[in-house]
């Protein structure tokens, strides 16, 4: 899920998705850092124009996911308003003892 930055500009511009073999799109838009969560696709995507990920940009994108997916269940237990650092904490050691 991204975090919206500027909530306008967002809702004005189209988004770019990324369409993986797995079949997952990740899209992004301006006016959001990060890639969109499947509600803000619906709220924020006032056109989409899809691309095909060159090999090397899929398999990093198929791992960012993966591990966001992973970070996210991780994070789950905690309270909302303090999961934002854990969930970071955890995207940048790779998911290193998420258990």
């Amino acid at each position: 899920m991204g975090i919206v930055i500027n909530e306008i500009e967002a809702q004005e511009t189209p988004c770019t998705c990324y369409a993986l073999k797995s079949g997952s799109h990740l899209c992004y838009t301006k006016g959001v850092c990060g890639f969109l969560s499947g509600d803000q696709r619906q709220n924020f995507c006032r056109g989409t124009r899809i691309k095909t990920a060159p090999p090397a940009l899929e398999k990093r994108l198929e791992e960012f996911s993966e591990l966001s997916r992973q970070c996210s269940e991780h994070v789950a237990k905690y309270k909302k308003g303090t999961r934002l650092e854990p969930f970071l904490a955890c995207m940048s050691l790779d998911g290193v003892d998420m258990k």
